[in-house]
């Protein structure tokens, strides 16, 4: 495809042409080792960090704004990609969904995402009682503790999530996969999302383990149902938009949706519920969006 044109091929839409530069297949040990690391490094935060209390003094010393979430996203994210993707992979950060243009986008939706969520909030706040007070959780954690939550979803957790499982994985499942698929596009890019999904959620099995948050088997399958669920939402964001960092930002929503008000939608889960709802919305709407979008730039241009 051409750069300047907007013809079929920009109308088309195919999601897979996000991978059309990403044409590099990495060495399989590799790809296995980021999974490895990535579960290994929650596995070893989570029990023996947290256990020994290593986070204790920087968490304090920042009054709560710099969490173990962040801490080890950094961590991470800098052996993962610093190390393995770019060094050892010798794949550029764009192969991984990585580029410095879909900052500004990015920002712009997780705001208005963010800022959606806060309206309803205050919607059903005051039509519940005409009450409008802050949320219980900048008082009784602090702010930094709060925002603080918010930055190690993403710069840490989320982003180090959506680079690994979405902009990683997907990409080079979806490259391996094109000799035997090679005539079936649509079912390639699935079986990609669909294999890439399923390594997410297992790769959360240890450390849940280890947190005793399983009590039996349907618990483990309720779980895992969940994560392959989100994890692929969190695909669809991408191929949708073609920018990764909005799958960042919405999945650090949904982890930390920071409220500013307290309202009826302070219930296990239903503040995320309404942000996947949203995120859905937003995700069927896309193509209406890119085209108002185009339309005009075309106005502009004319």
């Amino acid at each position: 495809m051409q750069r300047g044109t907007a013809g079929p091929a920009m109308e088309q839409r195919m999601p897979s042409h996000i991978f059309a530069e990403t044409r590099r297949t990495s060495a399989w040990v590799i790809v296995a080792s980021l999974v490895v690391l990535v579960g290994g490094a929650v596995l070893l935060f989570n029990s023996e960090v947290y256990r020994q209390d290593i986070i204790t003094p920087i968490h304090k010393a920042t009054r709560g704004l710099c969490n173990g979430t962040l801490i080890h996203g950094v961590i991470v994210i800098a052996l993962s990609v610093g190390v393995i993707i770019v060094g050892l992979g010798r794949l550029r950060l764009r192969d991984v969904g990585l580029r410095r243009e879909h900052i500004f986008p990015a920002v712009v939706t997780t705001s208005i995402l963010w800022l959606t969520i806060q309206g309803i909030a205050v919607v059903t706040a005051l039509a519940k009682d005409g009450n409008l007070v802050a949320h219980s959780l900048w008082d009784t954690k602090g702010v930094a503790t709060v925002l603080g939550q918010l930055l190690g979803q993403l710069f840490g957790n989320a982003l180090c999530e959506e680079i690994i499982f979405r902009g990683l994985l997907i990409a080079q499942l979806y490259l391996v996969l094109a000799r035997p698929l090679r005539d079936r596009p649509k079912w390639r890019l699935a079986a990609a999302v669909l294999l890439s999904q399923l390594v997410f959620a297992a790769i959360h099995v240890p450390n849940r383990l280890a947190l005793g948050a399983y009590d039996d088997v349907l618990a483990v399958l309720a779980d895992q149902s969940m994560l392959v669920f989100m994890g692929i939402l969190f695909s669809w964001l991408y191929l949708r938009t073609h920018n990764l960092l909005i799958a960042v930002g919405i999945h650090a929503i949904v982890n930390s949706p920071t409220m500013l008000f307290a309202s009826p939608l302070d219930r296990e889960g239903w503040t995320q519920g309404l942000v996947v709802a949203l995120a859905i919305a937003m995700v069927l709407a896309w193509s209406r969006i890119e085209k108002n979008h185009v339309k005009h730039k075309v106005e502009d241009i004319d």
